[in-house]
């Protein structure tokens, strides 16, 4: 869910905190490599 939330929630925050387009988009892959490693990390532990 917080992905989700994250990709609508991004452009707001944008306009707030003055962000440029190359830092939206750091922000944003930073989300999902969080959530990527997450993932593969439990899906290791599980094995």
């Amino acid at each position: 869910m917080d992905r989700v939330n994250m990709s609508i929630a991004i452009l707001p925050m944008s306009k707030e905190f003055n962000w440029n387009s190359a830092t939206v988009g750091l922000i944003q892959s930073s989300f999902f490599w969080g959530y990527l490693l997450t993932q593969v990390g439990f899906a290791l532990y599980q094995v």
